[in-house]
């Protein structure tokens, strides 16, 4: 029973704890969510921040060219202290009037083959003449009009109205070869022409010289978001409200065995006119970093103990059994011991009698009543007066002696031989 009340206080003890350690599981999941979403707005914040000093570098220029620009962005060093970037570009906007003669321009700097792409008629082009660093990927976007493709265009044009940043929807950026895709986006910052007027919406678009952008690859803007504890996150982010395959930018859970879908958290970050839906679930690795070792040594300290103070309930309830069992024999034995020596001296007709000293309790047997003459019942009340008053004088007086020196530890025992007086005697 002892053991049963243990087992089952251990297993209230144990759920107690792991419920406990669940909550404090579901805690740290949602701080690091929190913070991993924070940590998306923040990098977005950093890279808002180097779009407007960029832009303030055109203001305060009213012609930036190539070297000037190439310079200005080596001296950032983006690859080195903001890495997920694609760069930083300048896009200018071409009205149709102007189109082959900026062609031509950019032809005479030492590029035979550049063109506006892709081609047609439109109300208005763009082209992306600086980019830096210029090369690798980048090489494959000179001279793009992103405000032909209605992704981009929408976003380019929210700036130009707004004069805000402007972040775009999903894109297939130019840089892409094929190889590793991933999912782009661009942020853009319109910029006009100096010491023009450019407060309401219709004066910003008359006074456009284009825009200054960065293009990301979103895999990349998000490497190193989390440092070394990167896999304990899985992250999705989806372009807008809904949490659909088709607007899904980042497919963090793909291909990851360890995602624990009871811990899942959702936020909404909206910035630069554009809404980004992150979905973010706990991996086994992050649930690993709250210990769970502490329920099972519950459990197991709980057993043991229980184990433990069974046994000793049964050695106690055993203990007491064998000494019932012993102390009853020994009663037994007693009892029979007795009953043969009261046969003994009912045999030999012995007389007796019983002092307790501590007590002062006295029994005398019939058969020593009637030696000295007496039936028993005569001598009530009995006690050790009742025997001095039958002894002879002389003998009592030896027998208080020896059995004063016996109490004293003077004598290993007390043994007297003494006379004693008969009814008859008394009577004559």
């Amino acid at each position: 029973m002892v053991f049963l009340i243990g087992l089952c206080s251990t297993v209230v003890l144990y759920q107690l704890i792991v419920e406990s350690v669940d909550q404090r599981q579901q805690v740290y999941f949602d701080f690091r969510a929190r913070e991993a979403a924070e940590r998306i707005e923040n990098r977005m914040a950093t890279y808002q921040q180097v779009l407007r000093g960029t832009a303030g570098f055109f203001d305060v220029h009213d012609d930036v060219g190539r070297e000037d620009f190439r310079r200005y962005s080596d001296r950032q060093a983006l690859d080195q202290y903001l890495p997920g970037i694609q760069g930083v570009g300048f896009a200018r906007a071409i009205r149709p009037a102007d189109l082959q003669t900026h062609i031509d321009q950019v032809r005479a700097e030492g590029f035979p083959s550049y063109t506006v792409q892709p081609a047609g008629q439109r109300d208005l082009y763009s082209s992306i003449v600086y980019l830096e660093p210029f090369s690798g990927r980048n090489l494959r976007a000179f001279g793009f009009d992103m405000y032909s493709e209605p992704v981009r265009r929408e976003a380019m044009q929210r700036s130009v109205d707004t004069g805000a940043i402007a972040l775009s929807g999903r894109v297939r950026l130019q840089q892409e070869t094929g190889v590793q895709e991933q999912s782009g986006f661009l942020i853009y910052q319109a910029i006009y022409a100096t010491d023009q007027p450019a407060a309401t919406v219709a004066e910003r678009r008359e006074q456009l010289r284009g825009w200054v952008y960065a293009p990301f690859r979103m895999t990349d803007f998000l490497q190193g978001l989390l440092g070394e504890q990167e896999r304990d996150l899985i992250i999705d982010i989806f372009d807008g409200e809904e949490m659909v395959e088709a607007t899904r930018t980042h497919f963090g859970s793909s291909g990851r065995t360890d995602i624990r879908p009871r811990f899942e958290s959702v936020h909404r970050l909206r910035m630069m006119g554009q809404t980004w839906t992150v979905r973010v679930h706990g991996s086994t690795s992050l649930l690993q970093r709250v210990d769970r070792g502490l329920p099972i040594v519950i459990a197991v300290t709980g057993v043991l103990l229980s184990a433990m103070l069974a046994g000793l309930m049964f050695l106690l309830v055993s203990g007491r059994s064998r000494a019932e069992a012993a102390a009853r024999a020994m009663t037994e034995d007693l009892s029979m011991e007795r009953s043969r020596l009261s046969a003994i001296l009912e045999g030999t007709r012995v007389g007796t009698w019983e002092w307790n000293v501590q007590s002062g309790e006295t029994v005398f047997n019939e058969e020593w009543a009637r030696i000295v003459g007496y039936k028993l019942q005569e001598l009530e009340s009995i006690s050790i007066v009742t025997w001095a008053k039958l002894t002879h004088p002389e003998d009592l007086q030896k027998s208080e002696q020896l059995l004063k020196q016996h109490l004293a530890g003077e004598l290993p025992f007390y043994e007297c031989e003494a006379r004693m007086r008969h009814k008859a005697l008394l009577q004559s």
